[in-house]
């Protein structure tokens, strides 16, 4: 498979996995793939998320292949609780063909409470509509109130505005995807 073919794939699908050998391209293709879709209006803003060690190796990729594309890298130091929500911000603000953050960094990213209210409200009408009778669904619908009360009581957190949904991230790529393949 070529790598114009691998692009084109990543373009018409919205999840791909490249699960091609070491030396093979794939932060070329994946950093090639994003600038498309950003060309094609697919895109509007990426994220790749890269293991701590290579960050600045992503970076001078990054600025070697698209001199000219305005990037922003997000070193570990960058969510320290005192610079945490400044980068969030200017992130959520700025137009940046790609956002390189370490995966420390995106780890700790957080959805807001509507979402995560969603998602819990989801997964209990699915228990529910499936009518399962088991003490694991029983237990995980108790689990699950417990969760949306906490949430439906506390007031909105002050970092809500800046949760990951809110930062207007279109297109995420994960580097090395194999350590969250258990999330």
């Amino acid at each position: 498979e070529s790598i114009d073919d691998i692009i084109a794939r990543i373009i018409f699908n919205k999840n791909t996995l490249l699960a091609h050998n070491v030396g093979t391209g794939k932060t070329y293709i994946m950093i090639a793939s994003g600038e498309e879709l950003l060309r094609m209006g697919i895109s509007s803003k990426n994220l790749y998320a890269v293991p701590n060690n290579i960050l600045t190796q992503w970076k001078d990729a990054y600025n070697y292949l698209y001199p000219n594309s305005k990037i922003k890298v997000c070193y570990p130091k960058d969510f320290a609780p005192l610079k945490r929500r400044n980068t969030l911000l200017d992130i959520k603000n700025n137009n940046y063909n790609a956002i390189i953050m370490a995966h420390s960094s995106f780890d700790s990213l957080e959805l807001s409470d509507s979402v995560r209210i969603k998602r819990l409200e989801d997964e209990r009408a699915e228990i529910i509509d499936l009518n399962i009778n088991t003490t694991t669904s029983a237990n995980r619908l108790k689990q699950i109130e417990k969760e949306l009360e906490e949430l439906n009581s506390k007031n909105i957190s002050i970092d809500d505005d800046i949760s990951f949904d809110k930062l207007g991230i279109t297109r995420l790529y994960v580097d090395e995807a194999h350590y969250y393949k258990n999330v």
